[in-house]
């Protein structure tokens, strides 16, 4: 409730019953609890507004605080003078101005301020900084800026900060700039530069030769500390100078700028498209702006990867070059290219009012012997074409006919000439034990390590058929053993790596790294 305003407890009266039911005590309870409430919150408000007109009240009518870093720029435009000035009031709480005094007199050595009567005095709003206007070449100014705060107070006078100035009538010689630079990429040129404290410059003067004023080598007067003007060339040198309020120039600073010639276009193609052309080259380079093309004479201009020119049939000259912000590169080669309408597929219907008839030749238009091979298309005779019995063996090349076109059955064992049939020509698998006489493969018909255990029977190998010490232990795959005692050397479960190896009264477990991890049985 406490943070509820005036208005919102005065709305709450619209909780209060309309009428008065019964004897009326629970109206009365509740129109006493609105009223309390809403005089405790009045008082509060009083409280607090009386707090804060009381400090206006007796806030002091100086302050301590003092604006600081009080400084004057002469400026001169023509035959008018002013006088800049700018201060620090970050000292000042709840800062809300200043009050400047001037006295002026004509200039001369030893003034004594004391006896100068006071000419103008201004009052500031929330700034600053003052341009003091109609100021006069010959005279002196005395100039005092007295903060002040929201609640009316100011600072003490005779403390706040105090400048002369002597406005001369002799044309002054400005200080030359400093720190003169030039940068250069693909959108052109920016020429930065800085004023030294005191430069007293009026304008500077950007040019390509020595002689300050003329209009021939000028590029730019400017008030900034930069320019984003071109130069007339792609390499040379720029001076700076700057003007005083007269006609009196500085020294000049120098600084020199060099931009390459783009180079020719790599990857330049040209190829013709339906209606029109498609001009194609390596991508545009990051100092220059894109690409010029020039067809017939005619220049275009894209900063796009390719570029598409729409056009008739005829023969067209085509180049290409980069460009950047002062011109085009190195042009490519010039390229010759013709055009010819291409007709989209059925774009011309054919009647028998013509030679043609649904889209071919009508026969009596075909002179006898009139077909040559060379008009007739890969594919385009079929079996439907040929009559039966037309393709004789002297029609047939040799090697010709291959598997693919022989009818599965077809050839018979009185077709193969007898010893014409070896090893190559017969399929993998196509004899079977049943094409093969008993008796007829004997030991040397068999070929060293054809035979594997899928080829021997459960069962068929007996003892005796195992030649003494032929079998190693890498031999053997035990699944299962009930019992066995033999000197087996060392049994490894892999050659390296993650392992267990058995050996002796010895079990070893080595991990992924080759590093012994455990140890079980009996070592010295």
């Amino acid at each position: 409730m406490a943070n509820e305003t005036i208005d919102k407890k005065i709305e709450k009266a619209k909780d209060l019953p309309s009428t008065v039911q019964g004897n009326g005590q629970n109206f009365i309870y509740l129109l006493k609890k609105y009223l309390e409430q809403l005089t405790k919150e009045v008082n509060d408000k009083f409280v607090e507004v009386s707090k804060f007109y009381n400090a206006i009240i007796d806030a002091p009518t100086e302050i301590k605080e003092q604006l600081r870093d009080l400084r004057v720029k002469e400026r001169r435009v023509g035959t008018k003078i002013s006088l800049e000035l700018t201060w620090n009031s970050n000292k000042v709480k709840n800062y809300s101005g200043a009050n400047i005094y001037v006295y002026e007199t004509k200039m001369r050595p030893g003034i004594d301020w004391s006896t100068i009567e006071l000419s103008r005095t201004i009052s500031t709003p929330l700034l600053s900084s003052y341009v003091l206007e109609n100021v006069a070449a010959g005279f002196a100014y005395c100039i005092v800026v007295q903060g002040k705060n929201s609640f009316g107070s100011v600072s003490e006078k005779d403390k706040a900060p105090t400048l002369t100035y002597e406005v001369s009538n002799v044309d002054n010689v400005p200080l030359s700039p400093v720190d003169f630079t030039c940068y250069i990429n693909k959108d052109g040129v920016l020429w930065k530069w800085q004023q030294p404290v005191g430069a007293d410059t009026y304008i500077s003067e950007l040019r390509t030769d020595q002689n300050p004023s003329s209009t021939v080598g000028l590029l730019e007067l400017t008030q900034l500390e930069q320019s984003t003007v071109a130069p007339p060339t792609r390499e040379g040198v720029a001076y700076l100078y700057n003007k005083g309020y007269g006609s009196r120039y500085s020294e000049p600073v120098s600084v020199s700028w060099s931009k390459p010639v783009p180079l020719k276009p790599q990857n330049f193609r040209v190829t013709s498209i339906f209606q029109g052309l498609r001009v194609e080259y390596a991508r545009i380079p990051q100092d220059c702006q894109g690409i010029c093309i020039s067809i017939n004479g005619e220049l275009h201009r894209t900063g796009d990867e390719a570029y598409t020119y729409n056009c008739s049939t005829g023969t067209y000259k085509v180049k290409v070059a980069y460009y950047d912000s002062f011109g085009e590169g190195t042009w490519t080669d010039e390229v010759t290219i013709s055009t010819a309408e291409k007709i989209p597929p059925n774009a011309v219907h054919i009647t028998s009012q013509t030679v043609f008839d649904n889209g071919v030749i009508v026969s009596n238009y075909i002179g006898n012997e009139a077909v040559v091979g060379t008009k007739i298309a890969g594919g385009a005779i079929t079996t439907d074409k040929l009559s039966a019995n037309a393709v004789t063996a002297n029609n047939i090349a040799s090697n010709a006919i291959r598997t693919e076109h022989m009818q599965a059955g077809s050839i018979n064992g009185d077709r193969i000439k007898t010893g014409t049939l070896n090893a190559d020509t017969i399929k993998a698998g196509t004899i079977t034990s049943q094409q093969i006489a008993t008796g007829a493969i004997i030991g040397s018909s068999i070929a060293a390590g054809t035979i594997t255990s899928d080829n021997i029977k459960t069962g068929s190998i007996t003892g005796d058929r195992i030649a003494a010490y032929s079998i190693k232990a890498n031999n053997l795959q035990v699944d299962a053993l009930s019992s066995i005692t033999a000197k087996i050397g060392t049994l490894r479960t892999a050659d390296t790596g993650a392992r267990t190896e058995i050996h002796d009264n010895l079990i070893e477990v080595y991990d992924k790294n080759n590093v012994l991890r455990v140890r079980m049985g009996v070592w010295e």
